[in-house]
């Protein structure tokens, strides 16, 4: 570690943004304009074809059923071991047999589909981001990410954003720049001069 990296101090990314919306701190706003316009090139999504079957979207949430290895729990009708899924919001569904808890990973992924504002994402607006940014990275900051398929049978990873009646801005791209930055161990740029960021509440 450099002397300059020793003195250099570490922010949370809400003393920036400090609602996830509004900037409190511009350097640090045309920042993360820099690291989209490098990072995340966007286009309209009007120019990829709309052909269901060229898409596949990442689920936010995976459907996984599990058993559980303990004979104290039991299932709706009383029987050891159940199988279980986790849906979206954390909660735990027991099922008596396996085919039933398949069925209701079914229905979620259908509602999860369903419940989308738009096709594949809102604003008809996608990115297309290079393989230094992780779909954890995409998905821990808000976008949805999907496989593209072109007409030649090239698969393309993009992203976008399946939301309306905030700042994107403020929600997405700036989680973003900070998740990727944190990970390569880099500071950005703030009003004070150069930070290293966290997400936690510490410093």
């Amino acid at each position: 570690m450099t002397q300059a990296q020793e003195t250099t101090p570490t922010v949370r990314l809400t003393d920036l943004v400090h609602d996830r919306c509004n900037y409190q701190d511009r350097e640090f706003e045309r920042f993360v304009d820099r690291f989209m316009e490098k990072w995340m090139p966007g286009f309209p999504l009007q120019l990829l074809e709309r052909d269901y079957d060229r898409w596949e979207i990442e689920p936010e949430h995976t459907y996984t059923v599990e058993m559980v290895a303990d004979e104290d729990v039991t299932g709706p009708n009383g029987e050891p071991n159940p199988h279980s899924v986790e849906d979206r919001d954390g909660n735990v569904h027991l099922f008596d047999c396996e085919g039933e808890a398949e069925d209701f990973c079914d229905e979620q992924r259908e509602e999860d589909e369903q419940g989308r504002l738009g096709f594949p994402w809102c604003w008809n607006w996608c990115h297309y981001p290079p393989d230094n940014i992780f779909d954890e990275d995409l998905t821990a900051a808000g976008f949805t990410v999907a496989q593209y398929t072109d007409s030649d049978g090239e698969q393309r990873r993009v992203c976008g954003i399946d939301g309306m009646g905030y700042s994107f801005h403020g929600a997405h791209f700036a989680s973003l720049c900070a998740i990727v930055n944190i990970r390569w161990g880099r500071a950005v740029k703030t009003e004070n001069g150069p930070a290293y960021l966290t997400l936690g509440g510490d410093k």
